[in-house]
């Protein structure tokens, strides 16, 4: 019997956590690279509804968040994607975070990081942090 993956520890691994963040959680969403995706829209629109409604589920009751500030966002998935589809999987989510923080996503008072960790199974997370 295989040993269960420890995917907090590897996420910490990668991508060691900040001190004091305003703000970090995980949430079990699917990013998947929106670029080479070829289907019907609808299947983009619910895929970005529920990447959305994810979000806003974990966010609610969550203080406010002082800027300028910093996101981080971390894909948990089975492989690695390349840098600019890395970026694309997170734009759903990504308008969602500055929607919540109440700023356009280019406003120039967040920063967006963008970093993964591939597990090698079928495992899919999302880890928001705001420093």
């Amino acid at each position: 019997m295989k040993k269960p993956i420890d995917i907090d520890a590897l996420v910490a691994e990668v991508c060691p956590p900040r001190p004091n963040p305003q703000l970090a959680f995980t949430m079990p969403v699917k990013l998947v690279s929106e670029a080479n995706q070829r289907e019907h829209w609808r299947t983009k629109h619910g895929r970005k509804k529920k990447q959305q409604a994810a979000l806003q589920d974990t966010l609610v009751g969550s203080g406010a968040v002082a800027l300028p500030c910093v996101v981080r966002l971390i894909r948990v998935g089975p492989r690695k994607l390349d840098s600019d589809n890395l970026a694309g999987s997170f734009k759903h989510v990504q308008d969602e975070m500055a929607r919540y923080l109440g700023i356009d996503d280019g406003d120039e008072r967040i920063k967006w990081e963008y970093a993964q960790v591939p597990v090698g199974k079928r495992v899919y997370q999302v880890r928001v942090e705001v420093y």
